[in-house]
């Protein structure tokens, strides 16, 4: 993703299956030999997504990201893998 000069950057990703989901983060970077910084996701059951921000970051800058889900009975998954 390459971030716009705004003041923060809104996060949504959709699931088939947000009752069924415990945590969302998001994982976030500009530099990937810095880690990644998380960000906890909050649901949206009206919309069936998950939404966070993260900080604004000068424009042009390349944003390198993961999203993390952990479901109800304890299963995790990464995307992308």
């Amino acid at each position: 993703m390459v971030i716009s000069s705004i003041p923060f950057v809104y996060f949504r990703c959709s699931s088939c299956t947000a009752a069924a989901i415990d945590a969302a983060q998001l994982y976030y970077t500009t530099d990937t030999l810095a880690g990644f910084t998380a960000v906890n996701l909050s649901p949206s059951l009206a919309t069936n997504s998950y939404i966070g921000t993260i900080p604004a970051q000068p424009a042009g800058t390349t944003v390198y990201y993961y999203l993390r889900g952990i479901s109800e009975s304890g299963k995790v998954q990464v995307r992308p893998i």
